[in-house]
């Protein structure tokens, strides 16, 4: 009597298991090649202009940080726009920054290539914190 209530309780445990096995998988791999080469020259390109973006923003206790201003105006963080400019070499890589990088794009809305030129950063030390100020200056062009 318990063999066979033990038989129907492992068949039906089998049963389920089987069950639950049953499933499709979709892998969905896009094609990218991953070495483009593309040769151009500077003579390819229109120079459009220079915008200088910036990000100002504290840091306490070496970990939190809190963004003052972005461009030059109040940070208000409802209320955001980010920007990651794609270059080759120097790029943009202080915190805050992406947020700061809509400023080139609205400046040269018809751009298709950026190039930044440098990114410097200052920093004012304060008692368990500081105050740091990232400027960076960013070229904008256009396929000719």
């Amino acid at each position: 009597m318990i063999i066979m209530k033990l038989n129907r309780i492992l068949g039906g445990l089998f049963c389920i298991l089987c069950m639950v096995s049953c499933g499709t998988v979709q892998t969905n791999k896009p094609f990218a090649v991953g070495d483009v080469l593309l040769e151009m020259n500077m003579d390819d390109l229109n120079f459009l202009g220079e915008s200088e973006i910036s990000v100002e923003y504290d840091t306490y206790l070496g970990f939190i940080t809190k963004i003052r201003k972005v461009n030059g105006e109040l940070y208000d963080p409802l209320n955001t726009r980010k920007l990651t400019i794609p270059t080759q070499g120097l790029a943009l890589s202080s915190e805050g920054m992406d947020l700061a990088a809509y400023k080139v794009l609205e400046d040269y809305p018809q751009a298709t290539f950026f190039q930044v030129v440098f990114e410097r950063t200052e920093k004012e030390q304060l008692f368990l914190g500081s105050v740091k100020k990232t400027t960076a200056k960013v070229r904008a062009y256009s396929f000719k």
